[in-house]
C-alpha cells in the first residue's frame, strides 16, 4: 500500500508527482504544539480509516487496489471528512484528559488539604505574637519617654 509521493509540498523536493496526497498537511497544523498533537492523532484516525478501507477492499474483491483505486479513495477524503477526524481527535483528547483528572482528583485533593490548617496556623500564630510584643514594647517606650497612656486598670 502506498501513501503517495514521499515528500510534502514545500519541502524543497519535487512534490509535483501526481501520487502526492496532501492529507498530512491538511490535518497537522504545525503552528502550535496542541494543534500539532491533535492533527497527528487525526492523521492516525485517517490512516486507520484508510487501513479499514483496504482490508474491506481486499476482502470484497480478493485483490489489492490499483493505483487509480487508491487515488479514488484519497479523493473521497473531503475537507468535511478531514474536519471530522480533527473533531474526533479533539474529543479523544478531551475524554482522555478528563479521565486523567478524575483518576488523579483524590491525590490532588489530598495534597491540597494535607496539613493546610496547621501550615496556615503557625505562621499566623507567630506573626500575632510578634505584633503583640511590638505593641507592648511600643507602649513601654511611650510610657518611658513620658507620653501619658490613658489606661485604667480596675476601678
Amino acid at each position: 500500500m502506498t501513501d503517495t509521493a514521499p515528500y510534502p509540498a514545500g519541502s524543497g523536493t519535487d512534490s509535483s508527482d501526481s501520487l502526492y496526497n496532501p492529507v498530512f498537511e491538511k490535518l497537522v497544523d504545525q503552528t502550535d504544539d496542541e494543534r500539532q498533537l491533535i492533527g497527528l492523532v487525526a492523521y492516525g484516525l485517517y490512516k486507520q480509516s484508510k487501513r479499514d478501507w483496504l482490508v474491506t477492499f481486499r476482502k470484497e474483491k480478493n485483490r489489492d487496489p490499483t493505483e487509480d483505486e487508491y487515488h479514488d479513495h484519497a479523493r473521497s477524503q473531503t475537507d468535511t471528512t478531514l474536519r471530522g477526524y480533527v473533531s474526533q481527535a479533539s474529543e479523544l483528547f478531551s475524554i482522555y484528559s478528563n479521565s486523567i483528572i478524575e483518576t488523579e482528583r483524590p491525590k490532588i485533593e489530598a495534597a491540597a488539604l494535607k496539613g493546610s490548617f496547621m501550615s496556615a496556623f503557625w505562621p499566623s500564630f507567630w506573626s500575632s505574637i510578634a505584633f503583640t510584643l511590638l505593641l507592648v514594647v511600643l507602649g513601654l517606650f511611650l510610657y518611658w519617654v513620658g507620653v501619658p497612656i490613658p489606661i485604667q486598670i480596675g476601678k
